[in-house]
């Protein structure tokens, strides 16, 4: 038997194959960051998150029509990622019941609800505001 140099070694090292007759080493691209969460993967842009920032800020304080600007603004920003259409969708649903317009808050929580966005931990939360939606839309 030979005694190669580490550095022949390293090189002449992938030369034993499988069964397979594969022409080099496999490689393993598997390697990255791994979040807990979609939201926490994603970042709205700051042209998007600072105009819902407002519109939330505008809903505690009762200023319905401002907080509808500050959503039109958001949605009017170019190429909006789903994860910030899914803010803004929550914005609006938000605003939406806050207004007590029923029928708004239902279908944008609805989709909120069916979105992969949502958070398992968060849809029961979601269901239990569409059934108490649901039970006001009935009165």
């Amino acid at each position: 038997m030979r005694h190669w140099s580490p550095d022949t070694l390293a090189v002449r090292g992938g030369l034993a194959r499988s069964t397979f007759d594969e022409t080099s080493e496999g490689l393993f691209l598997t390697s990255g960051y791994v979040y807990s969460s979609a939201q926490e993967a994603e970042a709205a842009r700051p042209e998007v998150a600072k105009p819902l920032g407002a519109a939330e800020a505008a809903i505690r304080s009762k200023q319905y029509e401002q907080a509808q600007v500050q959503i039109g603004k958001a949605e009017a920003v170019k190429g909006r990622s789903a994860y910030e259409n899914f803010l803004i969708e929550q914005t609006a649903g938000v605003l939406a019941q806050a207004k007590g317009d029923v029928d708004e808050a239902l279908k944008d929580f609805k989709e909120l609800l069916s979105s992969s966005r949502l958070p398992a931990a968060e849809k029961p939360r979601m269901e239990q505001t569409i059934a108490g939606l649901l039970f006001q839309k009935q009165d």
